[in-house]
């Protein structure tokens, strides 16, 4: 997977790319089919001292992409929730194939194992 980072009104930070690296990982293997994220720091000036570090994060894969943002007081609790929205989109949209499905593709598409998601229902 191609992670790209890209800082706004921030400097580059190699402590949250490893950070965010590391989370991103771990929604990797769980959907080994992602191709590349696209992740944005940015920091905004508010009133409130709850927000204002902004992580958003671009998830591309075949058929569909998924965008997460969130606002936190810094920007590991920002990372983790967009990682976490991010997972949660995707159990949404990807449920877990079943044995019996995947049995019924195979049959119906020559033997070749075709995912869920490319398959029209």
């Amino acid at each position: 997977m191609d992670i790209n980072y890209n800082y706004v009104h921030v400097t580059a930070s190699g402590r949250l790319e490893e950070f965010t690296t590391k989370r991103l990982e771990k929604l990797k293997d769980r959907y080994s089919w992602i191709v590349r994220a696209e992740v944005f720091f940015k920091k905004e000036n508010t009133s409130s001292s709850d927000s204002g570090m902004i992580c958003e994060i671009k998830i591309s894969a075949p058929g569909q992409d998924v965008f997460t943002s969130s606002s936190e007081k810094n920007f590991e609790a920002a990372i983790s929730k967009s990682v976490e929205d991010n997972y949660n989109a995707k159990k949404k949209k990807w449920q877990p194939i079943k044995l019996c499905d995947i049995k019924l593709r195979n049959h119906l598409h020559g033997g070749f194992f075709i995912p869920a998601y490319l398959l029209k229902s």
